[in-house]
């Protein structure tokens, strides 16, 4: 895969300078290349993933509200073709969490991925955040941390819902639902391993009535105050 993506990112970059800078296919021609870089982050994501030899992620201070509609964003011609009604709510004053942005980001495009999938017929995607006192959620195997509060942002669809049999094996590598060539399984195994990275984790609930809802948990970092 590595490379037809260079091919890609290559010719992209030809092709930006055979066009007028003042041209409204430079918006196109810098989300190809934008994206095929994304392509490549993710394949080292994978190779990581897969040789068991993955490193420390380089961490620093992230706003989820910016990983979320960086993924809205780039989702936007599937939520409007598909006739989902995107709902936001993160307030202003959220803290802070200690993540890599492009890599919070990947996970809030897998979610809204797997959500859009789960509505073929259209409806509501919810993206909700606050903050939760960490002892409230001891039982959903959080790794260590001294903080005392979660960012706890929740990606809830009114989709098809997960069955039952199904929601223990939802972050397997591997695992999916989808038909052949619509997913290779490793969206929500690989979101999971960047979650739990950044000590926190990510739970589904799910029934075949109301959708599913998928909660990503991430620390507040230690002081609260400054963070």
């Amino acid at each position: 895969l590595n490379s037809p993506l260079m091919a890609i990112i290559t010719f992209t970059h030809l092709v930006k300078r055979s066009v007028p800078a003042d041209s409204p296919a430079q918006d196109d021609i810098q989300m190809i290349e934008r994206e095929a870089n994304r392509c490549a982050g993710i394949i080292r994501q994978l190779l990581d993933y897969s040789r068991k030899q993955s490193q420390e992620p380089t961490a620093e201070p992230c706003r989820v509200s910016r990983a979320v509609e960086g993924a809205l964003a780039l989702r936007k011609v599937e939520t409007q073709n598909g006739r989902i009604r995107v709902h936001l709510d993160i307030p202003e004053d959220l803290p802070t969490v200690e993540a890599n942005g492009v890599q919070l980001m990947q996970v809030f495009v897998n979610l809204v991925l797997n959500a859009v999938h789960a509505m073929p017929e259209g409806g509501e995607l919810t993206v909700q955040a606050d903050v939760v006192p960490r002892r409230d959620f001891e039982r959903e195997n959080l790794p260590p941390h001294l903080g005392t509060h979660l960012v706890r942002t929740s990606v809830k669809d009114t989709g098809i819902g997960i069955p039952p049999e199904f929601l223990a094996k939802v972050f397997d590598p591997f695992f999916t639902t989808k038909a052949v060539g619509k997913g290779s399984g490793l969206g929500l195994s690989v979101s999971m391993g960047i979650i739990q990275s950044y000590r926190g984790t990510i739970t589904v609930a799910s029934d075949r009535t109301t959708g599913t809802t998928f909660t990503v948990f991430l620390p507040v970092p230690v002081p609260p105050a400054q963070a």
